[in-house]
């Protein structure tokens, strides 16, 4: 005997009921660590994951297209209803009576089968979601034919903005790149938030796509002017007026350049150059066979500029989709960037302790702070507005008393600016704010200016000094000496003019 179709449906809808309450008990309990977070959001994927597939079982049996339910509808409806169900106890009682070794059925354990540890895998690097690893998909990106070199820091800043890399530098081997990136960003999200759906708004950008792609106007993909963009020489060559200005460039910079529109980069600095400057004002079409590197030609950039419209839809789509999942996931890339800067200026050790502690699973969740107290959400009772502590808490007000930062000081060079407490007010002669309004008004700031706070008084004070240096100031007319043949001493103008005289 198998189960009749209303005790299929009804164990589906138990199932169900009871998945929901365990779902709302789990979402009540709040993870400490960012570990447990995300280990609690995967349990509760997986529960919306059974309910989902029970609901579309039920709509599938509910559909009923041979009529089964209906007619065990009408069979409890029709005639003497408890005739029909002490009919239906001697049939149970028959069938178990013959299969007495058949299990019984029993209340599923939900809670047992879903407490346990998901099986979710991340990388060292990745931090159980915290952070993204793409240090694999860097090394593919800078190999690629035609890319500017840049650092890991520098990549994670810019890796979802493909739109701004030259078309002529999007080879197959780009295409690759960017399908394998996609695919990261997007099983990378299945894992570290598998509660956020990226369907819809990926839904939405394919519509807008579309409507971008007919119209011409997709970022990185535009058409301007008769020609198409693909075929553009995208060096600018604005500021070099000969062959011989592009050599500053250097070896390496000019190989890129080469590299980035197909063409033969070897040689000495001088053929590069001229290689370079030879393309000029010129169109990739129009460009001498003999000039292009073999590789471009058999299928490497040129090949990738000459696949069909379809091609390049495909590709500029994609580019859409990373640029999107960069979006949803900006916090991830954010975070990765600081943590990459962090071990790049820490120790040996500093990482070290750092990897123990992610080990531990003792870092919080992302977007909460070390500790999560209540006592900071209480509003601290400052009636005096006086100055807090390093605890947050005001300071004592005799402590405040003592140290006169009840008195209020103003400087005009400062732009008006208080300072309260006569040491903060000594302090702030020797500081940025100060030293840069003394260099808007074109005056030194020297000590001779100590305690000067107007503008008026640090201007008359500054011509006051220079007309006292101009009388202490060395004037060789009259304070140098010269002697006659008589041993008479004159200062210099006065000897002079003796002298000029024939008088001595």
């Amino acid at each position: 005997m198998s189960s009749s179709l209303m005790e299929v449906a009804r164990a589906a809808h138990e199932e169900n009921e009871m998945l929901v309450q365990y779902m709302a008990r789990e979402l009540k309990e709040k993870p400490k660590t960012h570990k447990a977070t995300v280990f609690q959001e995967h349990r509760v994927s997986n529960i919306v994951d059974r309910v989902q597939e029970n609901s579309r079982q039920l709509k599938k049996l509910y559909e009923d297209p041979e009529h089964i339910l209906d007619e065990e509808l009408d069979g409890m409806s029709e005639g003497n209803i408890f005739n029909t169900f002490y009919d239906k106890v001697r049939e149970l009682k028959e069938y178990h009576r013959k299969h007495t070794g058949n299990a019984v059925y029993e209340k599923p354990d939900v809670e047992r089968e879903f407490q346990t540890e998901p099986s979710v895998n991340f990388t060292g690097e990745e931090g159980y979601g915290r952070y993204l690893d793409l240090h694999a998909l860097f090394t593919r990106f800078i190999n690629l034919p035609g890319m500017t070199r840049t650092d890991y820091v520098g990549y994670l800043k810019s890796f979802d903005k493909l739109h701004k890399l030259p078309v002529s530098a999007k080879s197959t081997q780009y295409f690759e790149y960017v399908k394998d990136l996609l695919a990261y960003m997007l099983e990378y999200n299945a894992r570290a938030q598998p509660l956020q759906d990226v369907s819809k708004p990926l839904q939405a950008m394919e519509k807008l796509f579309e409507t971008k792609w007919a119209q011409g106007k997709v970022a990185g993909w535009t058409k301007e002017g008769d020609g198409d963009e693909d075929d553009l020489i995208t060096f600018d060559f604005s500021s070099y007026a000969s062959a011989s200005d592009l050599e500053k460039l250097g070896m390496d910079a000019l190989k890129t350049a080469l590299q980035a529109h197909g063409l033969k980069c070897g040689g000495t600095l001088q053929q590069r150059a001229e290689r370079l400057w030879a393309v000029k004002g010129k169109r990739l079409s129009e460009v001498d066979p003999k000039l292009r590197a073999k590789k471009a030609q058999a299928g490497g950039i040129a090949a990738g500029l000459a696949k069909p419209d379809s091609y390049k839809k495909e590709l500029a789509y994609m580019e859409e989709k990373v640029s999107r999942l960069g979006e949803i996931l900006r916090d991830q890339i954010e975070a990765t960037v600081l943590h990459v800067q962090k071990k790049q200026a820490s120790t040996l050790a500093e990482i070290e302790a750092d990897i123990e502690e992610l080990e531990r699973d003792e870092l919080p969740p992302v977007g909460m702070d070390e500790e999560d107290d209540d006592d900071d959400d209480e509003e601290i009772y400052n009636p005096k507005d006086v100055p807090l502590d390093w605890d947050g808490k005001p300071i004592p007000y005799w402590l405040y008393k003592l140290h006169g930062l009840n008195i209020e000081y103003k400087c005009e060079i400062c732009g008006d600016f208080s300072y309260y407490g006569p040491r903060n007010f000594e302090r702030h002669f020797y500081e940025w704010r100060h030293s840069q309004g003394m260099r808007k008004l074109g005056l030194p700031n020297t000590k001779h200016f100590l305690h000067v706070t107007s503008i008026e008084d640090a201007k008359a004070l500054f011509e006051k000094l220079k007309k006292n240096e101009a009388e202490v100031a060395f004037n060789a007319a009259n304070e140098e000496e010269y002697e006659d043949e008589d041993g008479n001493v004159f200062n210099r103008k006065t000897y002079e003019d003796l002298k000029r005289q024939g008088l001595i």
